[in-house]
């Protein structure tokens, strides 16, 4: 039973070993911590652009289809968004409105609000048939 039992000494010998971390191996995590989130950090921010300009190559691409349809029906491409029966000229998108979109008759832009990090993303007009271009920053 004694063997249980534990002397003040002993007592006080743990407490003082239970402090905690020291500075040095806080500052040894941090450091450690900064250098795994400046390697992820530009990758992450590659795949959101990335992602962006997908959404708007989706967008330019389903306008580029109304146009085609508009042309089968009316013999001459559309000028604006109205004529392709949209109530105004920012079609509302799911991209975060990371692009504005532009439309006359012979090309449909995806201009992008962020131009240094940005895709344009362009269809144009050539023989009938929309062409898609991306390009990096603004359209011209």
């Amino acid at each position: 039973m004694r063997s249980q039992l534990q002397s003040p000494r002993s007592q006080r010998r743990i407490s003082e070993d239970a402090n905690g971390f020291s500075m040095v191996e806080l500052m040894v995590v941090v450091v450690i911590v900064g250098l795994l989130s400046s390697v992820a950090l530009p990758s992450f921010l590659n795949q959101q652009n990335k992602a962006k300009a997908a959404c708007a190559e989706t967008q330019v691409s389903g306008l580029a289809k109304e146009q085609q349809v508009y042309f089968a029906e009316n013999n001459s491409f559309a000028n604006d968004f109205q004529e392709l029966g949209h109530e105004n000229s920012a079609i509302p998108s799911g991209c975060n409105q990371s692009h504005e979109l532009s439309l006359d008759s012979s090309s449909i832009k995806a201009s992008p609000t962020d131009t240094t990090n940005g895709l344009c993303v362009q269809a144009l007009l050539t023989n009938g048939s929309y062409t898609m271009k991306k390009t990096k920053g603004a359209c011209a």
